[in-house]
């Protein structure tokens, strides 16, 4: 089944955060929530970053969310509340599992920070459900070598959480995600299986792709929203060829109340959240 005129296509908004650098961010808007489990995504980049002059975000909090943040160029540093310490490189992945509640900092390497470079990556949330949001904080790095490529001509595709093409993506969870990174040469098609009982989303972070045809293309920092019951997505790649993302899952049902860094069920719930983070129970992270 391929897409129908219900798809619709939304642009992403430019805007900053953490301590100044600018994303770009197609949900959570006042029209989109979520897709499915996911009920954020933030493109940063690609962009060259001048020395001294790469910023982060800076120690925070989260708790009822999990984060997931793919890096393609540059490098990334974490810290937590957990006493986790760990750099990215390209193709790598970090999962965070805030549940009840952690700290965190993110920012360049020192590398980048010292020297300057190139800097590409996405971070998704994923909402977690039911009393899950009360789950232990987790977290974890996945370098190249844990997550499954899958190749075909003019196709390479990264296989992050979910299953496709008989693999099985390493990043497990409780919403049942689907999400994998796609590069297309130009002109290059790949048929992408999707289970019509969920929720599913195609974000092009650069170059264009075609999902129909007679359509125009989506073009970089727009998200195209598949069409529901959709079973396959045939996606070509433009004339420079296609970076992008497919991701989806069950939608969840419970209610979503959100403040800032932080997902509850209800009001009361996140009341609770917010006095936990205020007496300190989230943690603090271990000075170097």
């Amino acid at each position: 089944m391929q897409m129908t005129q219900s798809d619709r296509i939304v642009p992403a908004e430019r805007m900053l955060e953490g301590a100044g650098f600018e994303v770009r961010r197609p949900f959570p808007t006042p029209n989109l929530h979520a897709v499915g489990p996911f009920i954020l995504l933030d493109h940063i980049g690609p962009r060259t970053v001048a020395p001294m002059k790469a910023v982060g975000a800076p120690t925070h909090p989260h708790a009822g969310l999990e984060t997931i943040t793919v890096l393609f160029e540059g490098g990334g540093r974490h810290k937590d509340s957990l006493g986790n310490l760990s750099i990215t490189g390209p193709g790598e992945v970090q999962w965070m599992r805030a549940g009840k509640g952690i700290v965190h900092d993110e920012g360049p390497t020192e590398e980048i920070f010292q020297h300057g470079g190139r800097s590409h990556g996405v971070q998704l949330w994923l909402n977690m459900p039911g009393d899950h949001k009360h789950d232990d904080p987790d977290y974890r790095h996945l370098r190249v070598s844990d997550i499954p490529a899958i190749t075909g001509a003019g196709v390479q595709i990264s296989l992050i959480a979910g299953t496709h093409a008989g693999e099985i993506g390493p990043l497990e969870t409780h919403s049942d995600p689907l999400l994998l990174a796609a590069r297309l040469d130009a002109g290059a098609a790949y048929t992408f299986d999707l289970r019509p009982d969920h929720h599913h989303g195609v974000y092009l972070m650069t170059g264009a792709a075609s999902l129909r045809a007679g359509e125009p293309a989506v073009q970089e920092g727009e998200l195209a929203l598949v069409a529901s019951a959709t079973a396959s997505l045939t996606v070509t790649g433009g004339e420079t060829g296609a970076h992008l993302i497919v991701f989806g899952g069950p939608p969840i049902e419970d209610t979503l109340v959100r403040y800032g860094p932080f997902v509850a069920n209800s009001q009361a719930h996140m009341h609770d959240i917010i006095r936990a983070y205020q007496a300190g129970r989230f943690g603090a992270i271990p000075q170097d």
